[in-house]
């Protein structure tokens, strides 16, 4: 680890304590590793944990993630439509004291518990998705895939904006909060789970499929090379 890495590494657990994310242990037998991956923007990093060897001991409660093509065979059209995109969603939710116990990780620093769902549990995927359908499941202008929140309407843009903030005011009173950067809001098209959502239907999004429309036609070749 790079001088530079250790530092960015440091900032990050400092930042999610500030958060109230983790906290320091010296209690807790449990260690798992711990480190940070640079994310596109290399002034940010992805803080990640290591929590293969807990996974192995925990029994998950499942609960279904929505199926991608039923959330897009049930878009029966759309004039207006806002794709919300959850900033740290999982640390919405917090762990009892037990679980707490289980969640701790070591650092150069020491050791840290965490106090809210970390990303790499087992069965964070299931808690989440169910907390996200809890909230929204009963708006029939909303779908969820965990971190992704879709908003269709079909009235006016005043319509859309109401509706709208009927939801945000539920993400806000949930402790979720949003990645403004990566979120569309009130547009004639979005994207979203890789489709592109429009008023005409859906396509895929085009720079998915970038490379695929780069291939150069097959030929075919004959016994001695000719077409």
């Amino acid at each position: 680890m790079t001088v530079k890495d250790k530092g960015n590494f440091k900032r990050e657990i400092e930042r999610l304590v500030n958060l109230g994310v983790l906290a320091k242990d010296s209690d807790s037998p449990w260690a798992a590793p711990s480190f940070c991956q640079p994310k596109k923007n290399k002034n940010e990093v992805r803080f990640l944990t290591d929590l293969r060897q807990l996974n192995k001991r925990l029994v998950r409660k499942p609960f279904p993630l929505p199926k991608i093509s039923q959330i897009l065979y049930e878009i029966d059209g759309m004039q207006w439509a806002t794709a919300l995109d959850l900033k740290m969603g999982y640390y919405a939710i917090k762990l009892d004291p037990q679980a707490q116990k289980l969640c701790t990780l070591i650092t150069p620093w020491g050791k840290y518990k965490y106090l809210r769902l970390p990303i790499g549990l087992s069965g964070a995927p299931d808690i989440f998705q169910e907390k996200m359908s809890s909230l929204v499941d009963h708006i029939e202008y909303a779908r969820v895939y965990l971190d992704g929140l879709l908003v269709l309407t079909n009235g006016s843009f005043d319509d859309h904006l109401s509706k709208l903030g009927k939801v945000l005011v539920l993400l806000s009173q949930a402790g979720l909060k949003c990645n403004a950067d990566k979120c569309s809001f009130g547009a004639k098209e979005v994207e979203y789970l890789g489709y592109l959502l429009t008023r005409n239907g859906i396509r895929p999004v085009p720079a998915k499929i970038k490379s695929i429309l780069a291939l150069s036609p097959q030929r075919t070749y004959g016994k001695y090379g000719g077409y």
